[in-house]
């Protein structure tokens, strides 16, 4: 259960192989990524609402990361390059980091339209119905029938009670 010394020597005393070193270390980054990747093509199937152009966006910026998430193993290509990476604190805060940009771009509300405002409620299909009998607007046609709201609101009411 010992540290074999044999493998290793530095100064006369026993090192242990860093987990950087390790293939895990590689394979932990290829896993992140295809995972991201499977993730993102499990949400593109489950989609039932229409897509905007922000959907196609954040999900382009997640495939890009999950790829690159799985290109970071071509640093074990270049020694230097390896040792340079394996050697700092930051190869487990890369994964954190980008996870939680991801978690970040995923929970953004879709920002409101620059350029195509959503139609006013006028426009809409009550337009042509409230046109039809002789309304302009709906707020028109809503302070006109002050007596069909008192009936709705009476009946709620007594269904409640």
């Amino acid at each position: 259960m010992g540290v074999d010394c044999k493998l290793q020597f530095s100064n006369d005393r026993c090192e242990t192989p860093r987990l950087t070193q390790s293939p895990q270390f590689a394979y932990s980054f290829v896993a992140a990524g295809v995972t991201l990747i499977l993730m993102n093509i499990l949400f593109i199937v489950s989609r039932s609402r229409k897509w905007t152009p922000f959907n196609y966006v954040r999900k382009g910026i997640n495939f890009v990361v999950g790829i690159g998430l799985c290109l970071v193993t071509l640093v074990k290509l270049d020694e230097n390059v390896e040792i340079n990476f394996t050697y700092t604190p930051w190869p487990l805060p890369t994964l954190l980091l980008t996870f939680f940009g991801i978690l970040v771009i995923n929970h953004l509300p879709h920002p409101s339209p620059l350029f195509f405002r959503k139609k006013s409620p006028a426009a809409g299909p009550d337009a042509v119905a409230l046109a039809d009998m002789g309304y302009r607007d709906k707020d028109r046609a809503s302070s006109s029938g002050h007596e069909s709201q008192r009936k709705i609101r009476g009946s709620e009411e007594a269904r409640a009670l």
